[in-house]
């Protein structure tokens, strides 16, 4: 085999049967390698323990004895390029004593969203491989106000944040603004739309006044996590955000958007004043000709923003499961058990109406498209 990579999981007991839900996953779960080719994960071999180990384990009887004390269940998957090692260790937590009915309280909804967490997690350590972490760790630390600039810290859950423009930042801004305690309310949906954006200097981990050391040692220890979405999604709700929905409030656009189509435009009587009517394919025409444009925030790729492969994220939230992944997520960083991610609106999603913009694209626009954020296609899962 060409190259290994090993994923270790940490868990009490109860969470063992988490992991082992994870081991059993990926015998069907596909895996992009470096060239985009699906290579199915096989069991080539069997786990450690024999099967009527297995069947002790799966009655309880196994558990109460490995309780006590640090134990490691291994099994290797692999594929013809990459071998998996899954490990799973047990913490060593005496749960004994605990009742019987825990395991009936263990939902498979709850187990299935930490399986899914470990399967994102896995991906993208795969659609890294061959990038070593230490020296794409050792280039954020070279530039940390450039590179780090999106990540919003909160010290007191020793929490940090990478937020990325068009999926939903400006709710999870605004949830960051009750959780350091800079907005009185309880209600994220009451603190108006521009006041996040405006204040989220003073959540910024790069606006701390923090030598090297102890920023490296935050980055490294503080929980992580990123929300991310399908990358041609996210392109055309900026678009539509910016340039297409083109009112008072976006008067900053007008003359972006007026440029946009005098650059397009053959007839210079066709370029309106007030920026409004540039069409989805226009404004991919004059992207895809100055690619400086994609250097905007709002449409630069997850790779550049949050860097996740030189930043070891605990959790990967998609805007496709996005109030239960924020719920999940709000858990387990300790937020407040009544802050809850604001309802989700559904006649905002854009992915009701993808067909329809990028139907006016050509195939040639479309793949070099693609190939811009290939990288986040491939972090990320996305077809």
């Amino acid at each position: 085999l060409a190259r290994s990579r090993q994923l270790v999981l940490k868990t009490d007991e109860r969470n063992s049967k988490i992991a082992i839900t994870v081991q059993n996953k990926l015998r069907g779960y596909y895996i992009e390698n470096a060239e985009s080719e699906p290579h199915k994960l096989r069991n080539r071999k069997r786990p450690t323990e024999t099967k009527k180990e297995e069947e002790a384990w799966e009655r309880g009887e196994a558990r109460d004895k490995m309780s006590s004390k640090s134990f490691t269940k291994e099994v290797i998957y692999d594929t013809d390029r990459v071998k998996y090692n899954i490990h799973v260790e047990n913490t060593g937590e005496d749960t004994s004593k605990r009742n019987n009915d825990d395991d009936e309280t263990l939902k498979t909804e709850e187990e299935n969203w930490y399986v899914d967490q470990e399967l994102r997690k896995l991906a993208i350590q795969e659609a890294c491989r061959g990038i070593p972490r230490d020296l794409s760790y050792k280039h954020l630390m070279e530039d940390p106000k450039n590179k780090l600039g999106h990540m919003l810290i909160d010290d007191q859950r020793k929490v940090i944040y990478c937020y990325v423009p068009k999926v939903a930042c400006t709710n999870w801004k605004r949830l960051w603004l009750i959780l350091n305690g800079l907005s009185n309310t309880t209600d994220p949906l009451s603190i108006p739309m521009y006041l996040p954006h405006a204040m989220h200097g003073y959540m910024m981990l790069t606006n701390q006044r923090l030598g090297s050391k102890l920023l490296e040692h935050k980055l490294q220890t503080y929980t992580k996590f990123i929300f991310v979405r399908h990358p041609f999604e996210r392109l055309l709700s900026a678009y539509r955000d910016k340039l297409e929905n083109l009112g008072p409030k976006r008067k900053p656009y007008w003359k972006i958007a007026v440029n946009m189509m005098s650059k397009v435009r053959k007839n210079s009587h066709q370029v309106n004043a007030d920026g409004r009517g540039l069409r989805f394919e226009e404004f991919v025409r004059f992207a895809l000709a100055n690619p400086e444009w994609f250097n905007d925030d709002h449409f630069t790729s997850y790779e550049d923003l949050c860097h996740p492969c030189a930043i070891s994220y605990d959790f990967i939230g998609k805007y496709e499961s996005l109030v239960d992944d924020a719920e999940h997520i709000l858990r387990n960083i300790g937020a407040p058990p009544e802050m809850h991610f604001p309802p989700f609106m559904p006649w905002a999603n854009t992915s009701d109406v993808i067909n329809k913009y990028y139907g006016t694209l050509s195939e040639e626009q479309i793949m070099t498209l693609y190939k811009i954020y290939q990288r986040d296609f491939q972090l990320f899962q996305y077809d």
